[in-house]
This record gives C-alpha cells, structure tokens and sequence, in this order.
C-alpha cells in the first residue's frame, strides 16, 4: 500500500522521526511537502482556500495552521487520484505508531472496496480504551482527527469535490458522511496516536451565544450546497 508522510520542510526532526518507526516497520512512503498555512503567497492562498465560503461552512474563521493542514491533506488526495492509486496510506508526522500497525494495514487493505469512498482511522482519538478494545473494523457516524487513515481513491476524489479549494478542516469527516456519503470507518485496537507535540488550536470561533448569526451561515451553507455542490 502506498504511504504519503505530510511533513514541514522546517520539521526534519519530524522526517527522521516518522522515517524510523516506518524503516522499522519495513514501510517506504512517499513525503509530501505540507503546506505552511502561515507563509502561504496571497495567490497561493486565493488559489487553494475559499475564504468566505469558509466561514459559511465552518462557523469561524480557520487559523492559517488549520487551512495548511487542510491544503496539505487535499494536496495528498491530489496526488492518489493523478498516481491512480486504488487506496493509500496518510499519514501526519507527529503519529506514534505501534508493532501491531503493519497487520491492521493487511486487515484493512483486505477490507476495502476500492471503488467505493472508504476511509478507515488508523488512530482511537476520541474513543476510550481504543488500544485494548477488540479487533474489528467498525462504523462511525462522526470521527476527528486526521494523523493517520486509509482511503480509497473514491474517497479521495469525494474530498476533492468537497474541501477543493479549502472551505474546511482537515478532519470534517462527519460533514463528508452527511453530505457526499463518505464511509467512515476505523480499525481497532487503534495502532497510531498523536503524540504529546501537537500544536495547539489558534480558532477564532464565533461566540456560541450568537444563535442567529451561527444560524443564518448554516441555512446559507446548505442553500449554497444545494446549489454548488459543496
């Protein structure tokens, strides 16, 4: 299975990082230069991020980390469906991957249907006890946290529509499932978990107390998903 590692040019101590546990675990990858939200061009910006569009759909306003890392996980979708690959491997380089990692790869690779849009969590973000619970590859109806998944090139071409230019984070999973019929899976135990580095949110969230602001941009993100598309 291919493997694309999202890695800063400015973090090489996150390059060698991830190249040993993946080097012990006999996998190659391929790196993808994430994009550094805070240095992006006012052209490179305009090109891959829609601003107003972004705050329709996500309530706030995205902090330059978070449309970097959106671009990034967009970039890599790019790169499997021009690679014409049937599903791949992403991974973020802040991931803490277990011995047991490579036999939950062959459990989920085994698993797909790559014409159908499929990603599987590799990580437990969010899910107690993730690491001890049973083997199994389960649904889920809403998920985060992107730093380590399998999708299949359908899924990949459904975040293209949906998140090409960025309108939001790299994780709406849930928002995906809704709306473009992602399938959203994850692979238990959980064989991958961020480590303790993870930068933290720079959200600008609009005031949950503005009820009729919140709900103006959502009767204005659906009129214009019915009309768009996206």
């Amino acid at each position: 299975m291919k493997a694309y590692l999202i890695n800063l040019d400015r973090n090489p101590e996150r390059l060698a990082f991830m190249r040993g546990q993946l080097s012990r675990l006999g996998m190659a990858f391929e790196r993808f230069p994430a994009v550094y939200g805070k240095e992006l061009s006012p052209e490179a910006r305009s090109r891959g991020f829609s601003r107003v569009r972004s705050l329709i759909a996500s309530k706030k306003r995205l902090s330059d980390a978070e449309i970097g890392v959106a671009m990034s996980h967009v970039g890599c979708c790019r790169r499997i469906v021009e690679a014409d690959e049937p599903y791949a491997l992403v991974l973020e380089d802040d991931v803490a991957l277990s011995d047991g990692f490579t036999d939950a790869l062959s459990r989920v690779e085994a698993f797909l249907s790559p014409g159908r849009p499929q990603l599987v969590l590799m990580s437990g973000y969010g899910v107690e006890g993730a690491e001890s619970l049973p083997e199994q590859i389960r649904e889920e109806k809403a998920a985060w946290c992107a730093d380590a998944y399998v999708l299949t090139q359908s899924a990949a071409r459904l975040i293209l529509k949906a998140n090409d230019p960025v309108i939001t984070v790299a994780d709406s999973f849930k928002r995906w499932r809704r709306r473009f019929g992602l399938e959203l899976y994850r692979s238990l135990p959980s064989t991958a978990r961020q480590d303790d580095e993870t930068f933290k949110s720079e959200n600008q969230v609009l005031p949950k107390s503005n009820w009729l602001v919140r709900n103006a941009l959502w009767v204005a993100d659906w009129v214009l998903w019915k009309l768009m598309g996206r």
